[in-house]
């Protein structure tokens, strides 16, 4: 059967009133479907008569008509994207939902068939559907009090999930069963209602024009053979990410499992992705599904300006354009492979500084190799991008990154090598010798090992070259390793929000911080192994404001009763701050898992906080157990700044009232200029402050600290006097003095 949008392009204008009539009754169709409240299928039809208005406008030639589908088409593309977030967000019931401002369109009711008048228009159609984020099941929470009931998300975690969803002022809603069926089928080529993503500067320059696939391959193939070789970097600065798809291919070719190609859509019966005519994909990453549509930048010369495969794959150009839309458009200045990786496949992202020296190169080396060969790590190497030691000489690349193809060990007489097979996806930057070493002999030698063990060195100009572990730790500067998640028996995750709060260093006082108790089972000694990934939401990437310039950590403690840890100390195991997206930690037992931010954001961070262990555990968030709270905030001027105990002036503090009727547990905080340090003290009232001694102080915060002190205690009852002092006499400022207990009392 020949459609109205065929029939135009066999007739040319004569057949302008069909694609009309048809035009029509597809806008009308889809009000009516819109008024019925069946959603899927009006936004459907309303996508079809956006598509069917941009046909009219190749052919129309009536200024004003040309006019009128403008606006036409700039009525059904709205109402069909409405449509689409009120699908994503509203097909699921066990959640709380928020409500929405009702969504209406214009009223008109000229819905005569006749051509001429373009009766495309929509009548009044409001909705009051809930606008939610939906659930996704958890992993095994093992015994978690953070989740709701029956393991759905909590309504701060939808919350968290909404705020997270809008990314460089576009909105990704997170991935749902639902996207499975997005639609893919049109009778007029898609084309993304939000235009062309933004060029690269280089870009830019060689640039000509926009193609769809179909204009250029002659062969119409999502995937021909999973090969990395293949996959080259052009003139976008994404080799992280290119470096990505090169590992993600080489896992599926060596292991004959879906990895990368999962993640795109449409997909046949076998769940393969496929070509698809109208030139719409979705690409599944972690968080959210990103939409495209199948125009690719050409250069004045007729190459492709982006990401392709020399097989005439069209995958990596249809990932690569989904991703970047994602990061703001081909401008993006890069990141590193283990955030790109993980994004693209929900691996657990690991970075290890080769340069620092704390773990011997042998170990890292058995922890790639064993992971490689059980098909547990993709991994990635890259060089610093300050040009050090002339790498370029040797024909690396500063500031780049690389993909590791193999990992293995091979004998030279008596002597072991481990190497690294790695790709440089950047076609233009090629290196000349397959193997990389300063020794031209042994070069050769590892050439006849790696023959023997049946791996021929090719002469291909594809990037790729053998290197030994020991010039990776010389001349590298980073290793990413993403684990395979499914390694973990036992999963937790929550998303959260970490709002402003507390002192602007963590140094001083991590009481404000998120924390959290963690407690495994240790019944299993060679099963007590615990991952931690935190996931700093980023949702500005490009401009001025990009997000990522928080320095975050986990520092790990151990028991704290389950109560906050307040002073930094000494944790077991002491976090590095970074600035990238993902911490992670690994650790044997953990009892606090605490937040940590080298400088407060002056935003609330939104974040993902991810457990991974063998054994079960149970992991809680550790809240305020003081339903009472007071604050008041005082200042030691220079003649109450009477210092401690040490000093006759000590007297002359300021001091307050604490009067408790009942027993009651009592936790007393006293912040500070950071330059001072500070105690505390409870004493009991009837004691002056000239006569006090150890034995009269009920509560006392200890050593003095910079900027910060608490004290608590519990079975306090009765009348007693707090006083805040400083170190040395004569220290002007203002503090702030909290108290809360678990019964309330009188403060003054």
């Amino acid at each position: 059967m020949t459609t109205p949008s065929r029939q135009i392009e066999q007739q040319g204008p004569s057949g302008l009133p069909e694609l009309y009539k048809y035009g029509f009754a597809v806008a009308k169709r889809a009000v009516q479907e819109d008024n019925a409240k069946q959603w899927t299928t009006a936004w459907g039809l309303y996508e079809d008569a956006a598509h069917t208005v941009l046909q009219l406008l190749q052919h129309e030639r009536d200024p004003k008509k040309i006019a009128l589908l403008h606006l036409k088409w700039d009525e059904y593309s709205q109402r069909a994207e409405e449509l689409s977030r009120l699908v994503r967000v509203s097909r699921v019931d066990e959640l709380q939902t928020d409500g929405i401002e009702q969504v209406t369109c214009d009223t008109d009711n000229r819905f005569e068939a006749d051509a001429a008048q373009i009766p495309l228009e929509i009548e009044k159609a409001g909705s009051q559907e809930k606008d939610d984020i939906t659930n996704r099941e958890r992993s095994d929470l093992s015994g978690s009090q953070i989740a709701s009931p029956q393991g759905h998300l909590a309504p701060s975690e939808i919350e968290v999930l909404k705020r997270s969803s809008i990314i460089n002022g576009r909105l990704y809603l997170p991935w749902i069963a639902m996207d499975d069926k997005e639609r893919f089928s049109f009778d007029v080529p898609f084309k993304d209602p939000q235009g062309p993503l933004v060029l690269s500067m280089m870009q830019r320059a060689a640039f000509a024009e926009w193609k769809r696939v179909s204009e250029i391959f002659s062969e119409h193939r999502m995937v021909r053979s999973m090969c990395a070789g293949a996959i080259v970097q052009d003139l976008v600065t994404d080799c992280s990410f290119v470096a990505s798809l090169c590992v993600s291919s080489e896992y599926e070719r060596k292991f004959k499992k879906q990895l990368i190609t999962s993640r795109i859509y449409p997909r046949n019966k076998s769940g393969q992705p496929v070509y698809n005519p109208s030139g719409k994909y979705m690409v599944k990453l972690t968080w959210n599904g990103v939409v495209v549509d199948d125009y690719l930048p050409v250069g004045k010369d007729g190459r492709l300006l982006c990401t392709f495969s020399l097989n005439r794959e069209i995958w990596p150009s249809i990932v690569e354009k989904a991703y970047l839309k994602l990061q703001g458009g081909y401008g993006f200045p890069g990141s590193n492979s283990g955030i790109d990786l993980h994004a693209l496949t929900g691996w657990i992202p690991e970075h290890i500084f080769i340069k620092d020296g704390s773990l011997p190169s042998m170990s890292i080396f058995r922890r790639l190799q064993d992971g490689y060969q059980a098909g547990h790590a993709l991994i990635t190497v890259a060089t610093s991008s300050l040009r050090e030691n002339n790498i370029e000489q040797f024909g690396l690349i500063a500031g780049h990154a690389y993909a590791v193809l193999d990992v293995r060990i091979v004998q030279v007489g008596d002597t072991p090598y481990n190497l690294l097979q790695i790709k440089n996806p950047w076609r233009s930057m090629q290196r000349e010798s397959k193997i990389f070493t300063q020794d031209p002999y042994l070069r050769q030698k590892i050439a006849q090992a790696l023959a023997a063990s049946g791996l021929e060195v090719d002469e291909k100009t594809d990037g790729i070259f053998w290197i030994d572990f020991q010039s990776i730790c010389d001349w590298f500067d980073t290793i990413h390793i993403n684990w395979n998640p499914h390694m973990w028996e036992h999963r937790f995750t929550l998303h959260a929000a970490w709002p402003v709060s507390g002192p602007r260093k963590d140094i001083f006082n991590f009481g404000s911080n998120p924390q959290f108790s963690l407690q495994v089972d240790v019944s299993n000694e060679n099963s007590t192994a615990v991952w931690i990934l935190l996931t700093k939401h980023i949702t500005v990437t490009v401009g001025t404001m990009m997000e990522n310039s928080d320095y975050i950590t986990l520092h790990l403690y151990g028991d704290s009763g389950g109560e906050r840890v307040f002073y930094s100390g000494e944790p077991m195991l002491r976090g590095v701050y970074v600035n990238s997206p993902h911490v992670l930690v690994r650790y044997a037992v953990i009892l606090n898992v605490t937040l940590s931010q080298h400088e407060k954001s002056s935003r609330t961070l939104q974040y993902t906080l991810t457990v991974y262990a063998m054994s079960p555990f149970r992991i809680q968030e550790i809240q305020d157990t003081y339903p009472y709270s007071t604050q008041v905030v005082g200042h030691w001027t220079s003649t109450t700044a009477g210092g401690s105990l040490n000093h006759p002036t000590f007297q002359l503090n300021p001091r307050y009232k604490l009067v408790a009727l009942k027993e009651t547990r009592i936790f007393i905080t006293l912040e500070a200029p950071k330059e001072y340090p500070v105690n505390v003290k409870l004493i009991r009232d009837d004691v002056p402050l000239i006569t006090v001694t150890k034995e009269t102080i009920a509560l006392n915060s200890g050593d003095y600290r910079n900027g910060f002190c608490y004290v608590k205690g519990n079975d306090i009852q009765g009348v007693y006097t707090v006083v805040p002092s400083t170190f040395q006499p004569g220290q002007i400022g203002t503090f702030i003095l909290t108290v809360q207990s678990t019964e309330q009392l009188s403060f003054s």
